[in-house]
């Protein structure tokens, strides 16, 4: 499960210039703490957009490989259509996975660092009380 979302998560944030982008690892990491933390409707949903996201090149651009297969210019070009379809739940369900993916992107020191801010201390673990 998690490595379907992290394969959908990653091209989602790639580097560019002189950003770094979402490293697998960082999406692990991320994806076990959310799996732990979150419900389980949010977690079907970031599932399901991935796994739209997966399995629709096809319908995309045309070639009929699941999307971890694609070229890094066709990922490109997948995750642009996906991204601007006309189907509304389409567009909802990979901005889901998109969403996260800039959570975990975000959330990364080297990146922090990039954009002058300063990296977020370690969680406390106190937020949850039940």
């Amino acid at each position: 499960m998690i490595w379907l979302m992290r394969t959908a998560m990653v091209p989602m944030m790639p580097p560019r210039d002189d950003l770094p982008g979402l490293t697998p690892e960082v999406a692990d990491a991320y994806l076990a703490k959310m799996a732990r933390e979150t419900n389980w409707t949010n977690l079907a949903g970031v599932l399901a957009g991935s796994l739209i996201f997966v399995i629709s090149p096809l319908i995309t651009i045309g070639v009929p490989l699941p999307s971890f297969m694609l070229s890094p210019r066709l990922l490109d070009r997948h995750a642009f259509k996906l991204c601007t379809s006309p189907i509304y739940l389409v567009q909802q369900a990979v901005f889901l996975v998109k969403m996260y993916a800039g959570f975990a992107w975000g959330l990364q020191p080297s990146v922090r660092e990039r954009l002058n801010l300063e990296p977020y201390p370690e969680d406390p673990g106190t937020w949850r009380t039940s």
